[in-house]
């Protein structure tokens, strides 16, 4: 009988400790950080949508955060990463660790969003529908200089793909500049007026549109603040004249929506 008595309060004292030691482990995930420490690592985080590139957060103001995912994208099939020592970041009920796939999420809602245990705000996971969609990757600030100077082009690795997802270029040695006179001849009326020419290394036959080295970016719908790009990507109805339309991320970051189109 004494035995009995004994080997159930090991067994408990060892259900104890065990509880015990399964907390600190989750409680010392938590990682105290400066307001500028989590910004910092809410900009390295980098969603990735079957593979074909990097998507980053944009924020407003008001510390609302938005990830905007391309036609193709199912948030089941897109997946998380970030830098620094922040162990896990938390959409919602969900913990999640670099290199994670995503849980299932609702597109349009918002969800609190924590980085290594501190609360950064709300996020909200929203949808582009009806357009292609252009990665360019370029060097630090490039495009900035590009922007800012009409005589400037920057080297860009562009990677192109259609509505359902399938690659329709890729080209690592392209470069890009600005390309004003074309935005305002084609009546370029978007917020902005901000037009680019992309020049291929080999020239490529886009979506049909025939055979060219030297592409058009004419924006169609702009913004400088996140909350309104993503109220315009999940509201505007893009199914007339969808051809040529393309959601456009620089470096992850989403700079809107541009109609593509042959400079020759």
């Amino acid at each position: 009988m004494v035995n009995n008595h004994f080997r159930r309060f090991i067994l408990l004292t060892a259900a104890v400790l065990t509880a015990g030691a399964l907390f600190c482990s989750c409680s010392s995930s938590k990682v105290a950080l400066t307001a500028e420490e989590v910004q910092e690592t809410i900009d390295s985080v980098r969603f990735s949508v079957q593979g074909t590139g990097e998507i980053a957060i944009i924020s407003d103001d008001s510390g609302k955060r938005y990830v905007i995912l391309p036609s193709y994208a199912d948030v089941k099939s897109t997946s998380v990463g970030f830098d620094g020592e922040v162990l896990n970041i938390k959409i919602g009920d969900e913990t999640l660790v670099s290199g994670q796939d995503m849980p299932e999420l609702e597109f349009g809602k918002e969800y609190l969003f924590e980085v290594g245990g501190n609360a950064a705000g709300v996020i909200t996971f929203v949808k582009a529908r009806d357009a292609a969609t252009l990665f360019l990757t370029t060097d630090g600030e490039e495009l900035g200089k590009v922007n800012e100077d009409p005589g400037h082009e920057a080297d860009a690795r562009v990677m192109l793909y259609g509505v359902n997802g399938a690659l329709e270029c890729m080209d690592t040695e392209a470069s890009i500049g600005q390309c004003v006179d074309r935005a305002a001849s084609a009546g370029g009326e978007a917020p902005g007026g901000r037009s680019y020419d992309i020049c291929l290394d080999e020239a490529a036959d886009l979506f049909g549109m025939g055979k060219a080295d030297t592409w058009c970016l004419l924006d169609v719908y702009v913004a400088e603040d996140a909350a309104s790009l993503a109220e315009e990507t999940a509201s505007a109805d893009r199914s007339s004249g969808a051809r040529g339309l393309v959601d456009v991320y620089s470096n992850g970051v989403y700079l809107g929506l541009f109609r593509l189109s042959s400079c020759e």
